[in-house]
């Protein structure tokens, strides 16, 4: 046991990972067919998701109408609408993310029913694994945050926060999925 120990702290273990390859899309068609169509990221599908499922939990269909309203309101109106602050909260599998989903449905529509085309609505989460569930982001990547670099680093006037400025310009609504993994 001493003897495989001394042998893996003397390995380099950096020196025999290899980088992944990218795929070969002449081998596979359809993923060059596919990127035509959609682009780099695949388009959530939120058809699956239908706000009359919640006719039977009055508090999600409470808060689904209640984002609804605010959403109509704020896409409708050239005056300036309050902003929504709200927390859906609730014991794990009891539907949360599935009421994020019609919400994040309805704001898409009310911003086309009104002629907003550009990103309105973003999706966040704190970790990968929860963001992949709701066709969303980390909060992270959502606040261009390198862990790896001091947040200073994100000075005012940097190139960094115009990008920032403009990737929020259109933003109305950010849903965050998780709270209780913050």
């Amino acid at each position: 046991a001493a003897e495989q120990q001394a042998w893996r702290e003397e390995k380099d273990w950096t020196a025999t990972a290899r980088p992944l390859h990218p795929l070969d899309e002449s081998k596979l068609p359809w993923i060059s067919e596919q990127r035509e169509l959609l682009g780099d990221e695949l388009p959530p599908d939120y058809s699956k998701y239908d706000p009359e499922d919640l006719k039977e939990y009055p508090e999600q269909r409470f808060a689904y109408e209640l984002v609804k309203d605010h959403a109509h309101s704020t896409f409708s109106s050239d005056d300036s609408v309050a902003p929504l602050n709200m927390i859906v909260d609730g014991a794990g599998g009891c539907g949360k993310s599935f009421v994020l989903h019609c919400i994040v449905k309805e704001i898409k529509r009310a911003a086309e029913l009104n002629g907003h085309m550009g990103v309105v609505v973003r999706v966040a989460a704190p970790t990968g694994s929860a963001a992949s569930l709701i066709f969303g982001g980390t909060l992270h990547s959502f606040m261009w945050w390198n862990p790896t670099r001091p947040f200073n680093d994100f000075l005012e006037g940097s190139q960094q926060e115009t990008d920032w400025q403009e990737f929020l310009r259109d933003l109305k609504y950010l849903l965050i999925d998780e709270r209780s993994l913050n």
